[in-house]
């Protein structure tokens, strides 16, 4: 892909060593370019305009998808926390038996489980 230089031709030759030159006979060839380039240009603004667009779109789902997360992370230890003080005795059982604070602790793993799913998911759809 080797472009051939345009010939110049001296026309004049001033005072002071400045030096008129003109490239003559490729006027249309230039002018193809230029609209070559000025839609390139055009076509390039477009395209980061876009992807920034996106980028903030991106992050405004991702902020909205990390709250959810974080209320479903802690909806039920308010839900349990409303439970203890609405009825005591029926959250005592969870407590206080070892099977209750055997399915408390299986609770809390699947809870953990769901949370870093949920982080995974988060992180995932960032990239």
């Amino acid at each position: 892909m080797s472009t051939a230089l345009p010939r110049l031709e001296v026309i004049s030759i001033g005072t002071r060593s400045s030096l008129t030159c003109s490239i003559r006979g490729n006027n249309a060839r230039r002018a193809s370019l230029a609209e070559g380039l000025a839609e390139t240009l055009a076509n390039l603004s477009n395209i980061i305009r876009r992807r920034k667009e996106i980028r903030l779109k991106a992050r405004a789902l991702s902020a909205e998808s990390k709250a959810s997360a974080t209320v479903l992370a802690l909806l039920p230890f308010a839900v349990g926390a409303l439970l203890f003080f609405l009825n005591p005795s029926l959250m005592s059982v969870l407590l206080d038996d070892p099977r209750g604070r055997f399915m408390m602790g299986m609770a809390l793993l699947s809870l953990a489980i769901g949370v870093s799913v949920m982080a995974v998911i988060i992180r995932r759809s960032l990239r």
